[in-house]
């Protein structure tokens, strides 16, 4: 049995658990830019164009893991 029935969803819960790993170190404001790179190393895509679209959509998706809007263009 698996985890997760789709790549989205396993890709949710790695930005919650890195969210979640920095605030606990207490580091998190200021490792919040690197953490779309943390998740998705190298140059290869795995479900977008290119990694630079995934990172962008992992960036959003740490802000909203934040508690934040993601339409607040006043967060981060």
């Amino acid at each position: 049995m698996h985890k997760f029935d789709t790549k989205v969803q396993h890709l949710k819960y790695k930005v919650l658990r890195e969210v979640a790993r920095q605030a606990w170190k207490d580091t998190l404001l200021e490792n919040v830019l690197d953490i779309p790179k943390t998740i998705i190393p190298g140059s290869t895509p795995t479900m977008r164009c290119c990694v630079y679209k995934e990172r962008a959509i992992l960036g959003e998706r740490v802000k909203i893991a934040m508690g934040g809007d993601k339409d607040d263009p006043n967060i981060i």
